[in-house]
């Protein structure tokens, strides 16, 4: 089997982004220097909080209001996984990774 690495473990260049692609998907999201401040502001709040779990928590509620995502989200197991990889991509993503 190998590895026992996940996508969402690994930093961004094991995710094949180089530096490149970052700057690219910058202009593409029209982040601004001043937007990666903010957004490591905010990391440094969540971080001392620990409130990402409670955004998480929330978000994942307004998903299954909704009938077709209600379905596919009826699984704890299922939504612990995906709560577990939001919330390290949402930190990294704060975080400016």
């Amino acid at each position: 089997m190998g590895s026992s690495t996940t996508y969402s473990d690994s930093p961004p260049q094991e995710m094949w982004i180089t530096p490149e692609d970052i700057v690219e998907r910058r202009k593409f999201l029209e982040f601004s220097d001043t937007d990666i401040e903010l957004l490591s502001e905010i990391h440094r709040h969540i971080e001392s909080q620990s409130v990402d779990k409670f955004f998480i928590d929330l978000f994942y509620r307004h998903l299954s209001s909704f009938p077709a995502l209600h379905k596919l989200l009826s699984d704890e197991a299922t939504i612990g996984r995906l709560k577990a990889v939001q919330s390290r991509y949402f930190m990294r993503l704060t975080a400016g990774d």
